[in-house]
């Protein structure tokens, strides 16, 4: 099998699923790792968070496709939106307004906004109370936001057993973005997908490569072929630059 392109997630795949926005940052070693591997693969980002966040992040890679896939950009700036994330403008910044109101009274809740490239349109937010001493009470008030963001047609994402919920203009689907991605970047060959939540098993069912992250916040219900610790991801992309023969690497690893 012909490996042409390695795509990922972020969250609890390249970074802990528990840092904040501001502190999160690849490791030296992955860094490296990824960035010599953008030279030989096509590499790109399939995540929750915005473009600048993980431009950021992984600022080598060939394309990001981000907020689920809502908006994709690629490394020569060319941008791709879903219309519905135009259309639901009023209705997405109502639910923020309400989740940022909520927010004010409790102890310690993030409220992420999810902006597209410009900055300025709304794509999606993240109510976040992974951190709050009120959680009884955090809990409360995301199913407020859960009811109001489903009022008008939004996308709520819950993650069962887990602080925080997000809320999407459209509804996101990372098997969409995985095979726009495949159109965009013109890949024939194979590709070897990375993630650690359910949101990333529509992502895949569609690589013909799939690799779970596993961590103390992974879900039972990952449809990844293989899995490897989250500690041993660096290991698996240095090893990655020698040799595309992924149950070898695996076996040799001692994981699954």
């Amino acid at each position: 099998m012909h490996v042409e392109a390695l795509f990922t997630d972020l969250d609890g795949t390249l970074i802990p699923p528990d840092v904040s926005r501001e502190d999160a940052r690849l490791t030296s070693r992955l860094h490296a790792a990824l960035s010599r591997l953008s030279e030989e693969l096509k590499l790109a980002v399939i995540t929750t968070k915005d473009y600048h966040f993980a431009s950021r992040l992984v600022p080598f890679a060939h394309a990001w496709a981000t907020i689920g896939g809502l908006e994709i950009t690629t490394r020569d700036n060319t941008s791709y939106v879903e219309e519905r994330v135009l259309e639901k403008q009023h209705a997405i910044g109502r639910v923020l307004s309400l989740a940022e109101e909520l927010a004010s009274g409790l102890d310690r809740i993030v409220v992420e906004r999810k902006l597209l490239r410009d900055r300025v349109t709304l794509a999606g937010l993240a109510f976040d109370w992974r951190l709050s001493g009120s959680v009884e009470k955090a809990v409360e008030a995301a199913s407020l936001i859960e009811a109001e963001a489903k009022a008008h047609g939004l996308h709520v994402m819950r993650y069962p057993g887990r602080p925080y919920l997000d809320v999407f203009a459209a509804e996101i689907d990372k098997g969409k973005a995985l095979r726009r991605l495949r159109e965009i970047l013109n890949i024939g060959g194979a590709v070897i997908y990375m993630g650690d939540s359910e949101a990333d098993n529509p992502a895949f069912r569609e690589a013909e490569i799939s690799i779970g992250i596993i961590h103390s916040e992974t879900p039972k219900n990952l449809e990844a072929k293989h899995t490897i610790p989250f500690n041993a991801r660096e290991n698996f992309l240095e090893a990655l630059q020698a040799s595309r023969d992924v149950e070898s690497i695996l076996r040799e690893m001692h994981v699954s």
